[in-house]
């Protein structure tokens, strides 16, 4: 398994491939188990406002895949579930669901 710094290059890598200039803000990574019990990585990756206004859906599928294909090649076991927020949106989740409870 991969630490979390090599994760975040890999991630990082791919994202200013995709998404333009520094719209890149920050990577999250967390450990988390998957909906079959399996070990798995929740990388979030945190970009500017003008920067998800400017990633296409193919460019977004891109970034996606180039993650999952260098965490592979690079023999990381866990399933890496990579989405996307701005700094907006991760604050108003940490409001709505504190200390990662949900909507129920």
């Amino acid at each position: 398994m991969l630490d979390f710094v090599t994760i975040e290059r890999i991630a990082t890598k791919a994202a200013m491939a995709q998404v333009p200039g520094t719209g890149l803000e920050r990577v999250l990574i967390n450990s988390v188990v998957d909906s079959d019990g399996n070990d798995a990585l929740r990388i979030t990756l945190v970009l500017k406002p003008e920067a998800v206004d400017s990633l296409t859906g193919d460019g977004a599928l891109d970034l996606l895949l180039a993650v999952q294909q260098e965490l592979s090649r690079q023999n990381e076991e866990r399933f890496p579930i990579v989405d996307f927020a701005t700094e907006a949106e991760l604050f108003d989740s940490e409001v709505r669901y504190p200390e990662g409870g949900d909507a129920d």
